[in-house]
């Protein structure tokens, strides 16, 4: 298989507050790992890979060699384009990290049995402030720094070894997957888990650790992951750890079933939690094991916090007779999308409001993907003295298979 690149534009230019490009790579994991590292040095200036601990590097090497060879192809190629050796065990080849980030999230899948196309469908928001990662933080950014959100990349990538697969990646250019679908029909999304974060002393590791980060988990089940019962099984046997922010995992595959994919707090268990023959599966940014009914769970004021999102989205969803249309997909996830629209909205009254980045929609038997992008708060063309929120024009793409 020769190497094939090419790039597209799909949306926003310098002016918007985002810029989207579609990236297809064809060939070996070793050429579209060099590939990546050559746009994460020129595009977006990771020109050092980071320094780590020896011992460590090496006992990562040795597991991504036994249970994720195609990840470890994927740095020798890394290396490659640093000019280092792969096995510099002070250098952490793993990760291209840029603008780094805190998400939020909003996540629905559609079994067949509910969708008027008879098509499993994955329907979601991520949403994220639109300043930078130490905005969110609370952390005045350098003047210079872009908003973290503001570089997405659609990949669609032709290894080979592993799934074909199409997602959306931000964070992390070599493997990261907030949300995708593989040639398989198996689709997955992440989640923050906001509740552990905003309550409790939560232990990230910064740097990287044996086993898979929270953001590399999903590029995981999408490289060799066919169906959700492989995927738990992947996520059953694989160590992880989370190098930021503990997240959960949305999972679903072509014959209808789904699962979430949740830790407790202290990351020492995990629980599946699946998805109910013939009802959708809805998730948020807190931890539904701890919530098995809707009236477990807390009240908060704020309109678009994660628990009002989920009985939002759990009420529409509940409310409705017959099969969903594909815009009537659309439109329930929509009501939880982040906006400038109403000025009266706590969100709008942060230095840095939370916005809905992208919405795609998965058509798992069709193997494809609709998406528009958050464009920036611009003054309404029919009041002036309104903000309104932008988007993009929604686009498609659709796998090879």
């Amino acid at each position: 298989m020769s190497f094939h690149f090419e790039e597209n534009h799909v949306a926003g230019s310098p002016r918007d507050f985002m810029e989207v490009s579609h990236l297809k790579l064809r060939g070996s994991n070793y050429e579209i790992g060099r590939k990546l590292a050559d746009i994460a040095r020129e595009r977006h200036d990771v020109r050092k890979v980071p320094h780590t601990d020896p011992l460590r590097t090496r006992a990562q090497l040795k597991w991504l060699e036994v249970n994720y060879p195609i990840h470890l192809k994927r740095m020798r190629g890394v290396a490659d384009s640093y000019g280092m050796e792969p096995d510099n065990y002070e250098v952490d080849f793993a990760h291209l990290n840029y603008l780094m980030g805190l998400p939020g999230c909003s996540a629905i899948y559609y079994p067949p049995d509910t969708t008027e196309s008879e098509h499993g469908i994955l329907s979601r928001t991520f949403d994220f402030p639109v300043g930078t990662f130490k905005g969110a933080l609370g952390v005045v950014p350098e003047h210079s720094e872009q908003p973290s959100t503001s570089r997405p990349y659609i990949m669609e990538v032709y290894p080979d070894k592993g799934y074909p697969a199409l997602f959306l990646s931000i964070f992390d250019l070599l493997g990261s997957c907030m949300d995708g679908i593989n040639s398989e029909g198996l689709t997955v999304a992440l989640v923050a888990d906001h509740e552990s974060i905003m309550k409790r002393r939560i232990e990230p590791s910064e740097l990287n650790a044996v086993g898979l980060a929270e953001i590399q988990i999903t590029r995981m089940i999408m490289d060799t992951c066919a169906n959700v019962e492989e995927a738990k099984m992947a996520l059953l046997t694989t160590k992880q750890y989370y190098r930021f922010i503990p997240l959960h995992f949305l999972i679903a595959d072509r014959f209808g079933k789904s699962f979430l994919w949740e830790y407790s707090f202290f990351h020492n268990r995990e629980y599946i939690l699946d998805g109910e023959p013939g009802k959708p599966q809805v998730k948020t940014n807190h931890p539904l094991h701890k919530y098995r009914t809707l009236d477990k769970l807390p009240k908060h004021s704020a309109p678009d916090h994660t628990y009002n999102r989920f009985r939002i989205l759990d009420s529409l969803i509940g409310g409705h007779t017959g099969r969903f249309t594909e815009d009537e997909i659309w439109d329930i996830t929509r009501c939880n999308q982040m906006t400038a629209d109403d000025p009266d909205s706590p969100n709008n009254k942060l230095e840095y409001p939370w916005r809905t980045m992208w919405h795609n929609v998965y058509d798992i038997d069709r193997r494809s993907m609709k998406v528009d992008f958050f464009m920036g708060d611009k003054p309404d063309a029919e009041n002036s003295n309104k903000i309104k929120s932008i988007r993009s024009d929604r686009s498609e793409f659709q796998l090879e298979v």
